[in-house]
């Protein structure tokens, strides 16, 4: 069924993998969703029934069944989309003040070219001459670009901030951008790159490269993103590669296997 078709109360079967349709709650089922294109998370969200999900965010590893409960311009991404046109559309202090500058400069120059028309016509020139003459001085003091430089300024700055996961506002918000001196982050994980990395570990009672085996062994059967950072790990430190049976995963709690 196409995303276009589905209706609010429609329940949707999203499989590990896929992409969720539109908005929605889990009915059942448990899984981790990567909501980074949106939320800027670098690590997948548990799922469970009761909880929400937002469309165009990835199910990981379970099988869910969602109700949509929202969707087209009522979706969290089609407002993130309506947030990012009407940031294009808006206006910045400097470009008020450039279409200001511009409705006066405009006017000079027409009565500029006035005057040229009647200096040449009062001199002997042709109307025909005069005329040119007229309009080469308008279309040479006319600030044509003045008027366009600062709104294409605004469509390509609002768009290449989307596209690197910045939204603004409004235009004023990515003009007064250009003073901002100190940033302040209220949460952590949203400036990552999304690939978690092992960077040190403590063996107790048995040698690193003994547990980091085992540990490498369970964690290649699952299909989290920490336990690809854990295999990456045993992989650069040369470590033996063991066979793990039995291998079952329980999710918000971990995995286990028989080595």
């Amino acid at each position: 069924v196409p995303t276009a078709e589905v209706m609010p109360g429609d329940l949707m079967l999203v499989r590990p993998g896929s992409k969720i349709p539109t908005d929605g709650v889990v009915e059942e089922g448990e899984s981790e969703i990567d909501e980074s294109m949106v939320t800027g998370e670098s690590l997948p969200v548990a799922k469970s029934a009761g909880s929400e999900v937002i469309g165009a965010s990835v199910n990981t590893t379970g099988t869910l069944r969602v109700r949509a409960t929202k969707v087209g311009a009522d979706t969290a991404l089609a407002q993130i989309v309506a947030l990012v046109q009407e940031a294009q559309n808006s206006k910045a202090p400097g470009q008020r003040l450039a279409d200001r500058a511009a409705f006066w400069l405009v006017l000079v120059a027409l009565i500029g070219g006035t005057a040229t028309f009647l200096a040449w016509w009062l001199a002997g020139a042709s109307v025909a001459q005069a005329i040119l003459f007229a309009i080469t001085v308008v279309v040479i003091t006319c600030p044509d670009a003045l008027g366009l430089a600062t709104p294409t300024a605004i469509m390509v700055g609002t768009g290449l901030g989307a596209k690197r996961g910045v939204l603004f506002k409004n235009a004023t918000a990515l003009e007064t951008s250009a003073r901002i001196d100190t940033v302040i982050l209220d949460k952590t994980g949203t400036l990552t790159k999304g690939e978690p990395e092992v960077t040190d570990f403590i063996a107790h009672g048995i040698g690193e490269d003994e547990l980091l085996a085992l540990v490498a062994a369970v964690e290649r059967e699952s299909e989290h993103p920490l336990a690809g950072a854990v295999v990456n790990y045993a992989v650069a430190r040369g470590v033996p590669s063991l066979d793990a049976g039995s291998f079952r995963n329980v999710p918000g709690h971990g995995t286990g296997a028989t080595v």
